[in-house]
């Protein structure tokens, strides 16, 4: 018997949670059972004690099942996460990022990584951790899609994407190829003649509420909709050369098909 991922337990007679924090499995012996992997278990109190989901359940339970079928990961994509996830975050910490840049993650995806892991596997190369998301957000899709020099040596993540509601994002249900090309040509325009102010103004028309959640590779990935008609749901986007692709479902069932795509692919072999 082995037990792995384990983040909570509880003491039965208080009934009060407790976080467990570096548990990698309890495996028994002849003539006891080992614990390795412990670091410590503190009480978890208030917000930070969140209660397990049903999509962290199937989520956790479909990850496992994936990674016993394609134990040589032969998944593309497999080789970097292994169908592992990060250790959770506090609520705490999810709240600190959203007050630090502005946005409002999608409840699915706070569950993901308070319940779940901070990133880790799923589609393409894995779904990132907060802090691959900071990055996502000024080195690789926004470094693709604002040439300016001195936007790209920024230090900092001043250029992340906010959830500002006075900015309807230019990624909706509607969006179309004529619009996206629009769109495509005043960006252009600007970066062109090195109007840093106004390249930026609209890139963020274009990608407002959007947080970049998987590379895909050739400058390809999927972003998370954190605000408008689209909140909570994936969209594909390719550069800002095609037309992103919102895909219509919410996220949590995007991650949820791709582990059940996996297991039913090598539960054939």
């Amino acid at each position: 018997m082995e037990i792995l991922g384990l983040d909570k337990i509880r003491h039965l007679e208080d009934n009060k949670k407790v976080n467990v924090s570096g548990l990698e499995q309890i495996r028994p012996s002849e003539e006891r059972m080992s614990v390795t992997g412990l670091d410590k278990v503190h009480p978890a109190e208030g917000e930070d004690a969140p209660a397990f989901s049903s999509f962290a359940s199937r989520l956790i339970a479909l990850a496992d099942r994936a990674r016993e079928l394609d134990a040589d990961c032969r998944e593309y994509g497999a080789g970097e996460h292994r169908y592992r996830f990060g250790r959770v975050l506090p609520v705490s910490a999810v709240r600190a990022f959203e007050e630090r840049h502005g946005i409002t993650l999608p409840v699915g995806y706070t569950e993901f990584l308070t319940q779940v892991g901070n990133g880790g596997a799923g589609p393409d190369h894995g779904l990132f951790s907060l802090e691959k998301i900071e990055e996502a957000g000024y080195r690789l899709h926004k470094e693709v899609c604002l040439p300016l020099h001195e936007i790209r040596i920024q230090p900092d993540f001043r250029t992340l994407l906010y959830d500002d509601e006075a900015i309807p994002s230019q990624i909706h249900a509607g969006v179309s190829p004529y619009s996206w090309s629009a769109w495509q040509q005043r960006w252009q325009k600007a970066s062109a003649g090195e109007d840093r102010a106004e390249s930026e103004r609209l890139y963020r028309e274009a990608f407002n509420g959007m947080i970049q959640i998987i590379d895909s590779g050739n400058q390809t990935g999927y972003l998370l909709a954190c605000a408008g008609p689209l909140r909570g749901q994936a969209v594909y986007f390719r550069g800002v050369w095609d037309t992103p692709e919102p895909l219509f479902k919410p996220w949590e069932d995007f991650v949820l098909e791709y582990f059940k795509s996996v297991i039913q692919k090598y539960e054939r072999l």
